[in-house]
């Protein structure tokens, strides 16, 4: 593994607002970056926290301004952008194989495996589906390498 990980948007919203498992977020951010090592994230990643900040804006838990404010902060934490046109093809074929219900899922498990990154991930159901079978994709919720 490189001296990099990537992460999605289930852990990125974590540290943005505070909800469950914000904290391990957090804490995993701070120790990636005593250690000089790199986040990155396919360019999908702001699409999908505006998302989840625009939820939250709906259903009136955060104003239009704060969720503006909480995305450009996104951009401020570190975190590397990374193109995904040339993994989209074997993001198709990852999603195929392990029967994901959304495609754009297998585009973080393709850019970890393109950039030999370890891959981290606060959504269950994406991690049920591939953590037994990939030693590089990690969960919040787990209890190894925390």
């Amino acid at each position: 593994m490189t001296g990099a990980v990537v992460v999605d948007a289930s852990v990125a919203v974590k540290w943005l607002v505070p909800e469950e498992r914000s904290e391990d977020a957090l804490s995993l951010a701070k120790r990636w970056a005593q250690e000089g090592i790199t986040a990155l994230a396919p360019m999908l990643l702001w699409s999908e926290v505006g998302n989840a900040l625009h939820q939250r804006v709906r259903s009136g838990e955060l104003e239009t301004s704060d969720a503006a404010r909480l995305l450009g902060e996104l951009g401020q934490l570190g975190l590397e952008p990374r193109s995904e046109v040339h993994i989209c093809p074997r993001a198709m074929h990852l999603a195929a194989e392990f029967g994901l219900t959304n495609a754009y899922d297998a585009v973080y498990l393709a850019l970890a495996e393109a950039e030999d990154a370890e891959f981290w991930t606060a959504d269950g159901p994406l991690y049920k589906a591939v953590g037994r079978q990939l030693e590089w994709v990690h969960s919040l919720g787990e209890n190894k390498r925390q």
